[in-house]
């Protein structure tokens, strides 16, 4: 009876450090898997568990809870778990990727595109057809360029554009246009006006808020006649639009005494006549090669000009017959040579002979 005692209190001693083992290892996972000795709380038998020492936690590294760990392994197995945490960010920034690069939401929408012009002279449908090129396009990764350039081929009087992003799906345009020089009618064409444009470009006067300029060109083409639309259509080219401008500048500081009324440009033969107030022509050629810096006159019109400014220096003859219209035009095309036509009949019938109707 003794030996069975025995028997049964060792078997349930044991039982009974199994169960306790148990529950230190219960204990140990509760709290992050710290030793007795690292443990800032033991438990005593019989007693409440208590705060011993002072010292404060050192070197603690961060653990997983046993469910968290047990999850994790039953995913990844026995592979490293950087591994597995790399093929999940690769997995975020392929979605990334596909929804900054295909996602609808992002694409600019044709309602959503605002155009803003800063100055005048800019054709919003012209704009609208140009902004085109970014529809359906993903608002991260536009073009901004490509739209610009697109507009300015279509658009030739741009001098600025701007574009902006306005998420999730539009932009912004903003265009500024070149300053307008002068106002311009077509010889032959009725009731057409328009601003002529910096670099040559004709600009409805619809589109303009300034109608009243002190400068009058006429364009002598018969091309231009022909044409059935006319709006933003580049008609002189740059460098010839920047002699003229000159030329206009030059009466106003120079020769302030000649007021100049009105210019008539003649595009195919690139001649510039001058009409003063006094109905005086004086015809310039403004071919010849450009200056050094492409900004400046040619050797031929500076000669021309040259010649012009001796004549009118000479004598006060000279300089009356300009101021009352007693001549009826100066020619100064060759460099050197002057012709002046005092004979109002006869210069008038050479000038009908050469320009046609336009002195009729």
């Amino acid at each position: 009876m003794d030996f069975l005692n025995k028997i049964k209190q060792k078997f349930f001693k044991k039982r009974k450090n199994t169960f306790h083992e148990q529950v230190q290892q219960e204990k140990k996972q509760k709290y992050l898997f710290r030793s007795d000795e690292e443990d800032v709380y033991v438990a005593k038998r019989g007693m409440r568990k208590t705060l011993l020492g002072k010292e404060k936690r050192k070197n603690l590294n961060p653990a997983y809870s046993t469910f968290f760990q047990k999850s994790v392994e039953k995913i990844v197995g026995d592979r490293d778990l950087k591994h597995f945490m790399a093929i999940i960010g690769a997995i975020l920034i392929m979605l990334v990727v596909y929804i900054v690069t295909f996602s609808p939401y992002f694409k600019i929408s044709a309602t959503k595109v605002l155009i803003e012009p800063m100055t005048d002279g800019v054709d919003l449908s012209i704009v609208q057809r140009s902004a085109e090129v970014a529809y359906g396009q993903s608002i991260f990764t536009l073009n901004e360029d490509t739209i610009a350039k697109n507009i300015k081929d279509n658009l030739k009087n741009t001098e600025m554009i701007r574009i902006e992003r306005l998420l999730p799906n539009g932009i912004k345009i903003l265009v500024k246009s070149l300053p307008i020089q002068f106002d311009a009618t077509i010889f032959g064409v009725e009731n057409k006006r328009f601003g002529v444009s910096s670099n040559g470009v004709l600009v409805p006067i619809a589109d303009m808020t300034t109608t009243e300029f002190s400068r009058h060109l006429q364009l002598v083409s018969s091309e231009l006649q022909a044409e059935l639309f006319f709006g933003y259509k580049k008609v002189i080219s740059d460098r010839s639009m920047f002699v003229i401008t000159k030329i206009f500048e030059l009466f106003e500081k120079e020769w302030p005494d000649f007021t100049v009324a009105s210019a008539n440009y003649f595009v195919v033969e690139n001649e510039l006549h001058i009409v003063l107030e006094s109905n005086t022509k004086i015809i310039f050629a403004l071919q010849g090669e450009v200056g050094a810096t492409g900004n400046d006159f040619s050797k031929n019109l500076l000669e021309q000009l040259v010649t012009l400014q001796t004549y009118i220096n000479s004598n006060n003859t000279n300089r009356t017959g300009l101021l009352n219209g007693s001549t009826m035009y100066l020619d100064v095309r060759v460099p050197g040579k002057i012709f002046s036509c005092p004979d109002s009949l006869n210069c008038k019938q050479n000038l009908i002979s050469v320009y046609g109707r336009v002195y009729e």
